[in-house]
């Protein structure tokens, strides 16, 4: 006989033995006995068994099992080798600091419901304390729970039969408790040295599990959300939008996709800092997450730009009360390092209504809306429409249509007009560019310009501006008597081109133009060479005598240190402090010091963006000089008589 057997020692401890018996015979050769041998093999089984554990629980991890798999696994080994125990697995969610039930063996199910270690439990609170002190505990259940208050888990537990529990954290470095190990025990007394190494190869174990669970879960994270915002990020996006698209075809659900880009950031973050442009970004995806419902998605979508999915819309007015929402909470001033930053975003929409539906497709038309959104000016939004699709056309075909209008002189040139405060009269026109093509109609500005620098033909086009608008005011001048002046936009690119200066030149000497009634205005970049010094081209031009404007001042505040260096003539303040007290917030103290500044350089300001009595109320408190803005007018071409409408009466 060569038999595994189970033993009781001495101890009442079961063991595992091979029983080996022979018969003794008598003299006589008839059985008289037997010698009976017990060979204890109880570690021996316990190593094969943790080599076996071991291999399974890392096959498990390789083939892409789970932290619940690997537990029963662990469970199953623990309750073999360590008899009269019922285990318990719980991890911490690491956001939360919550502790969670994984899994549990052979424990009954009202007990295995109740099982979730709480602090304020007499029994349960004791193992959150050895995950908290990261070092193992013996809990005398039978003893503890006769004496204490009987809360419903401690009569669960004599119920149940429970006399002692242990306790061991599962650890992560750097000093962290990640998981916790609950035996439940039928009898009283601590694990003995060979039971407590069994616990710490479970322990050991479930720590490579949860490692590896962590490991994943971030990765997949950071595969689909954006670390600096914590949004889903594009790719996420694209994958709901392909869901939204599948429903919609089911059951004709209508919904929405929305680009926002935020208005001048590349300005604000050179001016503030890339630190500052971070929390910009941060209080951005903050706000429009409060703009939404709970089954809408926001997401970051490229740097600047934000996306949000729109789903279960009854109408295409669902999509512009969101917008109307996350207008109102824009109109309220950002903070950022002790200072309050207005900031706007541009708004293109499409919706599920077009024909043959893609996600590639709702993105290409939400960023068509888009740029004629910004086309319109800041802090505005604009829906797709076919006609304002223009990605169909080959590039090569738009710059040769583009040419073609250059030279047939059938661009554009619409005008605006800046009025003056004080005594209500127009003073001037803003030059805008416009390109009206016979086949595929008004065409925005954003988009025929870059056109027009890939084609190499910037230069001409300015030259063309230039020539149109100082001729167009000199007429004005001589028609009206009156010393108009006109304003013309230049880009970072044109600063860096000597041409401009001669260009310039050529306009004004081939109209007679005094130079003072010719203002180019550009931005903070472009009046700058990339060493951050006033550019050689500005230079230049002062010496021409024409005027120079600071476009959208107050879009950050380090403009303020370089006004006196740029020796210019006129701020132009951004549309955002006057328009922002329609939020109820007033910004008065800020933009009446910018005035009151450029005031004492020898500037004079200019409020754009007036479309309301109660911005031009406010362009008036702050002591602006001269006034522009839908208010007055929207910009209009360019006629034998000038559009000389007057300021409306001051009111109260």
């Amino acid at each position: 006989l060569n038999e595994p057997a189970i033993a009781i020692c001495e101890s009442a401890s079961p063991v595992e033995v091979i029983l080996n018996a022979s018969a003794l015979n008598s003299a006589n050769g008839r059985p008289s006995g037997a010698v009976i041998t017990f060979l204890n093999i109880t570690g021996q089984r316990h190593a094969e068994l943790q080599i076996s554990i071991q291999s399974r629980v890392m096959n498990a991890i390789a083939a892409g099992g789970g932290l619940y798999e690997s537990s029963e696994l662990l469970i199953e080994y623990l309750e073999r080798v360590i008899p009269g125990s019922s285990v318990a697995v719980y991890q911490i969610e690491r956001d939360s600091r919550n502790i969670s039930l994984v899994a549990a063996g052979r424990i009954n199910p009202e007990l295995r419901d109740a099982l979730c270690p709480d602090a304020s439990d007499p029994i349960s609170g004791m193992c959150v304390q050895a995950l908290m002190r990261r070092s193992p505990m013996v809990i005398d259940a039978g003893g503890s729970l006769k004496d204490s208050d009987q809360s419903a888990l401690n009569c669960l537990l004599l119920r149940s039969g429970i006399d002692s529990v242990w306790c061991h954290p599962v650890d992560a470095p750097p000093h962290r408790g990640v998981g916790l190990i609950c035996l439940y025990r039928t009898s009283n007394g601590a694990p003995d040295r060979s039971q407590e190494s069994l616990i710490q190869t479970a322990a050991g174990l479930l720590r490579v599990t949860m490692d590896r669970v962590q490991i994943e879960r971030e990765l997949r994270y950071q595969s689909f959300n954006d670390d600096l915002t914590g949004l889903p990020n594009r790719v996420l996006m694209m994958d709901r939008l392909e869901l939204a698209i599948q429903r919609a075809e089911q059951s004709d659900q209508l919904f929405a996709l929305l680009l926002l880009n935020v208005d001048r950031f590349q300005t604000i973050n050179n001016n503030l800092g890339h630190q500052a442009g971070d929390q910009i970004l941060r209080e951005i995806a903050r706000r429009l997450r409060v703009c939404v419902r709970s089954n809408d998605l926001v997401a970051r979508f490229t740097g600047d730009s934000f996306a949000i999915v729109l789903d279960s819309l009854s109408s295409e007015s669902d999509a512009i009360n969101v917008v109307m929402r996350i207008q109102r909470e824009f109109g309220t001033p950002l903070r950022i390092n002790d200072v309050d930053l207005y900031v706007s975003v541009s708004i293109g929409i499409s919706l599920s209504t077009e024909p043959e539906l893609t996600v590639d497709s709702l993105v290409q038309y939400a960023d068509i809306a888009l740029n004629r959104a910004r086309e319109a000016g800041r802090g505005q939004f604009a829906i797709f429409s076919p006609s304002l699709d223009l990605s169909r056309v080959p590039r090569l075909e738009l710059q040769s249509k583009l040419h073609r209008a250059l030279a047939s002189d059938a661009l554009d040139l619409h005008f605006q007009s800046v009025s003056s405060l004080q005594g209500g009269e127009v003073a001037g026109y803003e030059a805008l560019i416009r390109w009206n093509d016979p086949e595929f109609g008004a065409i925005s500005p954003d988009e025929f310009l870059p056109l027009a620098q890939q084609a190499g033909i910037m230069a001409e086009i300015t030259s063309w501006v230039l020539d149109r608008a100082v001729s167009r005011v000199i007429g004005w001048q001589k028609s009206t008597g009156r010393k108009l002046f006109v304003s013309v936009n230049v880009s970072a690119e044109e600063m860096q081109d000597s041409l401009l200066v001669e260009q310039v030149d050529a306009a004004l000497k081939r109209y007679g133009m005094d130079p003072k009634c010719l203002l180019l205005e550009m931005t903070e970049h472009a009046l700058l060479d990339f060493s951050g010094r006033p550019s050689k081209t500005l230079e230049r031009l002062r010496k021409l005598g024409v005027r120079i404007a600071l476009d959208d001042f107050g879009t950050g505040y380090s403009s303020l240190s370089y006004l006196e260096n740029l020796n210019i003539d006129a701020i132009k303040i951004d549309r955002a402090f006057i328009q922002s007290a329609r939020g109820g917030v007033s910004r008065y103290p800020v933009a009446s010091a910018m005035v009151d500044i450029a005031r004492q350089l020898g500037m004079f300001s200019v409020a754009e963006g007036i479309e309301t009595d109660e911005d031009e109320r406010v362009a008036r408190q702050i002591g602006c000089d001269y006034c522009q803005g839908y208010f007055y007018g929207r910009p209009a071409a360019g006629a034998e008589n000038p559009p000389m409408q007057r300021v409306p009466a001051r009111r109260n």
